[in-house]
């Protein structure tokens, strides 16, 4: 079996302690580096972060930037769990807005309902001196 030159590539005998064609050391291990694939898990520069707030105070682009920010798997991470956890702000702001305007919905309604209404509706009226205070 021969032995592969990690620098020049040629083959070499088995015994060759060095490389015929460029002398490498071939008795030494060779290492292979390989770069790490560019990863989407980067920690997001402050420039990044200004960016992206500002992306979102544009009015329609935030919505359209936070759906493909929150469902792009090439996305940074650290930008798509913002979009996400601001959908999610969204979704209790509007919970808490619908339910505060069927509150508010439903007293106004009931206050101008009975708003011919006499103000006390109590046993007082069947008393005998209703009548006297009513005229006062």
């Amino acid at each position: 079996m021969a032995i592969h030159c990690s620098r020049c590539g040629v083959d070499n005998q088995d015994q060759a302690k060095f490389c015929t064609n460029c002398g490498q050391d071939l008795t030494q291990p060779t290492y292979h580096y390989q770069v790490p694939p560019k990863s989407n898990t980067d920690v997001m520069t402050i420039g990044q972060y200004l960016l992206t707030f500002l992306l979102l105070s544009i009015p329609i682009a935030n919505i359209v930037m936070m759906i493909i920010w929150s469902v792009t798997g090439s996305t940074n991470k650290n930008l798509q769990n913002m979009a996400r956890a601001l959908w999610i702000w969204v979704a209790i702001w509007t919970a808490v807005t619908v339910v505060l305007w069927v509150v508010l919905v439903r007293a106004s309604s009931a206050m101008f309902y009975t708003w011919d209404a006499p103000i006390w509706d109590g046993p007082m009226m069947e008393a005998p001196w209703y009548d006297t205070f009513n005229h006062i």
